[in-house]
């Protein structure tokens, strides 16, 4: 498959113009296969000769014809750097995507930079918190759009119907009826829709050598989502990252002193993001509480789409997985303490 790839970018550079990353013959590739359970596609970094620093990225199906997933990447990209003019450099840019024998092939510009890692965060944590936040209000200015009443309830009831199968299957019924009743809060808020990522936090994100954001892995973004969701899951990552936690113990520790205790560090993040996007108060912890419904929805998605079949009971070893995973905990300390969630801004 490296080769292949290779062979299409030279069999077709100049009609791709790719002449602007030089000479594509002595290029080299550098495979990376995700760990992760839901991944659909290989991830080949094409280097220039004599260079470690990729010019182009390539992603491909592991699987021939199971290219949904690049094919939404794709779109959203395009999307993206359709909102400004001159379009986003800290985001790739969409090169190529067709077939070759049978596999669709996303060809897309590299971003530079260097994984924004736990132990760099812990070097540099304030530099992290800002970087961030900074960028995600940059992106949500520039995309923010106003939608009806209809669509926005679609948006966010969408998620919580992938949630009513893990409480027919772990008997948390009363733990997805508390998350629908408090999701509901939204409907009476005035709120914009924003180009949402939807995995806003390493290995997503990237440092350059001038200390600038780069972004990358758009599958799971959204043109039309929901505003503080990326914010939330960032600060989440912060806190991770900084107290390095990893145990599921720990991740529950470090979540509550980010977001529920007396000095919560989180607070004055969200507060700056709202003044900037202008939202309203209320919004805040019926989103707090959906950003982690809404990505137990998208794990439950994910698994049984690459995994055929509704998650069924107890015995389903997707279910033990899903139970034990951070973001299903996270999930269920959000519902549990909502009231607590430290919105005190005046720290």
């Amino acid at each position: 498959m490296q080769n292949s790839v290779l062979t299409f970018l030279r069999e077709n550079s100049q009609r791709l113009r790719l002449e602007r990353f030089g000479d594509l013959a002595g290029y080299s590739a550098v495979v990376a296969t995700p760990r992760f359970k839901a991944s659909s596609h290989l991830i080949f970094f094409l280097l220039p000769p004599g260079s470690q620093q990729a010019a182009l990225v390539a992603k491909v199906p592991r699987i021939a014809g199971n290219y949904r997933q690049l094919e939404i990447e794709t779109t959203n990209l395009i999307n993206l750097q359709s909102i400004r003019p001159t379009g986003f450099d800290s985001v790739p840019k969409v090169v190529s995507f067709e077939e070759y024998y049978g596999y669709r092939i996303l060809v897309e510009t590299a971003v530079s930079g260097q994984t924004m890692r736990p132990a760099f965060v812990r070097r540099n944590r304030e530099f992290c918190l800002e970087l961030g936040l900074s960028w995600l209000i940059d992106l949500h200015r520039a995309s923010r759009t106003e939608g009806d009443t209809g669509q926005f309830r679609a948006l966010v009831q969408a998620p919580l119907t992938k949630l009513e199968p893990i409480a027919r299957a772990t008997g948390q019924n009363s733990l997805v009826s508390r998350t629908q009743e408090l999701v509901e809060e939204i409907s009476a808020c005035s709120l914009p829709f924003v180009f949402e990522h939807g995995d806003f936090s390493s290995p997503n994100l990237l440092i350059s050598d001038s200390r600038s954001l780069g972004v990358v892995d758009w599958e799971l973004a959204d043109k039309d989502g929901l505003p503080l969701v990326d914010l939330f899951f960032f600060l989440t990552y912060i806190a991770f990252a900084s107290s390095g936690a990893m145990r599921p113990d720990e991740y529950l520790t470090a979540f509550e002193r980010a977001f529920f205790d007396s000095v919560a560090w989180a607070s004055s993040y969200i507060k700056r993001y709202v003044e900037a996007l202008k939202l309203p108060e209320a919004a805040v912890k019926p989103l707090f509480v959906l950003c982690w419904g809404k990505y137990v929805a998208g794990l439950v998605k994910r698994m049984t789409n690459h995994n055929a079949g509704e998650l069924t009971n107890g015995q389903d070893d997707r279910i033990k997985w899903l139970c034990s995973n951070r973001y299903f905990l996270l999930w269920k300390h959000a519902v549990e303490n909502i009231e607590r969630l430290n919105l005190t801004w005046d720290l």
